[in-house]
């Protein structure tokens, strides 16, 4: 038998049935353990209880000390589009047609008003190309004389829709130089300066001869002075003096008939003078009229041609790189209205625009901070460009204010990697709003609900 044997028979009371019975197991006794457990259990440490006061007031504080000093903003979110300073130009095709050529590649940098392309049409580029070479020397001619000889004219150009326009001018030019090199206004005006110059030796001539009986007239008169004394004197008989002065009434006569012949050739000289105007007056209106119909002609043509040209030949408006999408070969069909390339212009700045929503927008203000995600860049890998809001319009339309946003470090992003140039990006922004903390935060829920 084990000791616990004996110890339990040793405490084991007879019940009176003959059983033997543990205090431990009586129910008085467990009764008694229970409440003296239960006095233990009810009554805290006070070590505990001034210990766990003081941590709890330490992580009041704490949060509170927390709650003061981290902040963090609200965020307005909404769609953003970043384009350069010039944006890429679409060419769109202005009839319906096959591509007949092509003059540049993908990707190539051309100049303003550089080929890229012709569309089929009725005309020969080459002879379209001629023509315009000639236009730009007619318009540009200070003697169109000149410069007419030394162009040649192709009878048998084929022109297209331009043939009309060229006929007309081609006519123009022929009569005027026809004019020019056959003018019988000048050879007239030629014969009659001859017949001046005739005159003008003429009336040299007349003066001369006028002199000499000027002379002779004055000598006779101081014959017949002479004669009328010795004819008192009855020196000379008054028969022979009468007959000088018939001499002498001759001879006036004869300068008088030289001043009329000087008068009339003077006069004659004066109307050959005034043909002679009058005929380059008439040259000059009607050289003039035919020039003028020249250069409307070349006028009215350039105006054709440019139609032309924009009807069938893309050129680029401005410096860039072409940039081909389904259209990039001969043959190819495109329609009225349909874009086949685009010139994107080199890159200089950007501009960052983005509709900002109307709720909301009064907390946006010039010089918040934006951060924007691109779509074509993760940010997770990329990381985010930074911004600043620099202005919002003062009036919204459909529900939305336009917001201009500044790139403070272009299109660096925030993990330092550069986004390559592009003429038009689109993606996310995230504006930052009212940096407050959250205790702020706390207390203004509070107030706000109080006001309710």
């Amino acid at each position: 038998m084990s000791p616990n044997n004996h110890v339990i028979n040793a405490d084991a009371a007879d019940n009176g049935n003959g059983h033997y019975s543990s205090p431990v197991s009586s129910p008085a006794f467990y009764e008694v353990q229970s409440e003296e457990v239960q006095d233990i259990m009810t009554q805290m440490p006070r070590w505990i209880i001034r210990r766990g006061t003081a941590v709890l007031f330490v992580l009041l504080i704490v949060l509170f000390i927390g709650a003061y000093f981290i902040h963090y903003p609200d965020v307005i979110v909404t769609n953003i589009s970043i384009t350069s300073s010039n944006p890429p130009i679409k060419l769109i095709a202005q009839t319906n047609g096959q591509i007949e050529s092509i003059f540049v590649k993908n990707n190539q940098q051309v100049k303003k008003g550089e080929r890229i392309m012709l569309l089929e049409n009725t005309a020969d580029y080459a002879d379209v190309l001629s023509l315009k070479n000639i236009l730009n020397r007619l318009d540009t001619s200070l003697s169109l004389a000149q410069t007419l000889k030394s162009i040649s004219f192709n009878q048998y150009a084929r022109l297209g829709t331009l043939q009309n326009g060229y006929a007309d001018l081609y006519q123009s030019v022929q009569e005027y130089l026809f004019f020019v090199n056959k003018n019988f206004i000048t050879q007239k005006v030629e014969q009659l300066q001859s017949q001046v110059e005739d005159h003008f030796k003429l009336s040299k001539e007349l003066q001369n001869r006028n002199l000499l009986l000027s002379k002779q007239l004055m000598l006779e008169q101081q014959k017949i002075e002479a004669d009328s004394v010795l004819v008192k004197d009855k020196i000379i008989a008054p028969f022979e003096f009468n007959s000088r002065k018939q001499e002498l009434i001759s001879k006036q006569i004869n300068v008088d008939d030289t001043k009329s012949g000087m008068l009339q050739n003077r006069l004659q000289q004066t109307e050959y003078l005034k043909t002679i105007t009058e005929l380059q007056q008439q040259k000059l209106q009607q050289e003039n009229d035919l020039q003028q119909k020249v250069r409307e002609n070349v006028k009215r043509l350039q105006g054709q041609l440019e139609v032309w040209e924009q009807t069938y030949v893309l050129k680029s408006p401005v410096d860039g790189k072409v940039v081909f999408f389904n259209i990039w070969k001969e043959n190819q069909y495109v329609t009225n209205g349909e874009t086949v390339l685009m010139i994107v212009p080199p890159v200089q700045h950007y501009i960052a625009k983005a509709p900002l929503p109307v709720r909301g927008a009064g907390k946006v203000s010039a010089g918040q901070k934006v951060l924007i995600r691109l779509s074509s860049y993760p940010f997770e890998e990329f990381g985010m460009i930074q911004g600043q809001v620099e202005s919002i319009s003062d009036v919204a339309m459909d529900t939305t204010y336009s917001m201009e946003v500044v790139l403070a470090k272009g299109l660096t992003t925030t993990t330092n990697k550069l986004i390559p140039p592009h003429a038009q990006l689109s993606g996310i922004a995230e504006v930052l709003t009212d940096d407050k903390s959250i205790l702020q935060r706390l207390f203004e829920n509070v107030l706000a609900s109080s006001k309710r």
